[in-house]
């Protein structure tokens, strides 16, 4: 199974980060909407906590991939030889 181009994958993780973070951005205004309700910080503000901290992790890997990407992009096999650009 042949993969995406580095185009391609860098897209599908930029828009899965910006979905990520528009979904941070409405429990944030939710947040400060409802910031008097005791079920709020009981059940939400956790939940938010958590989504918050998961985004930066995805964050980080979409750097280290977009470092990583191009070094292994750039080896080619060639039948019965391995050649570096």
């Amino acid at each position: 199974m042949k993969g995406g181009t580095h185009a391609e994958s860098t897209r599908a993780r930029v828009i899965f980060l910006t979905c990520s973070a528009l979904m941070l951005l409405l429990m944030m205004l939710c947040l400060i909407i409802l910031r008097h309700h005791l079920f709020l910080w009981a059940i939400f503000a956790p939940k938010y906590v958590f989504l918050a901290a998961t985004h930066v992790c995805y964050l980080g890997l979409h750097m280290i991939l977009e470092f990583l990407q191009p070094l292994v992009t750039s080896v080619h096999r060639v039948p019965g030889t391995l050649k570096i650009n």
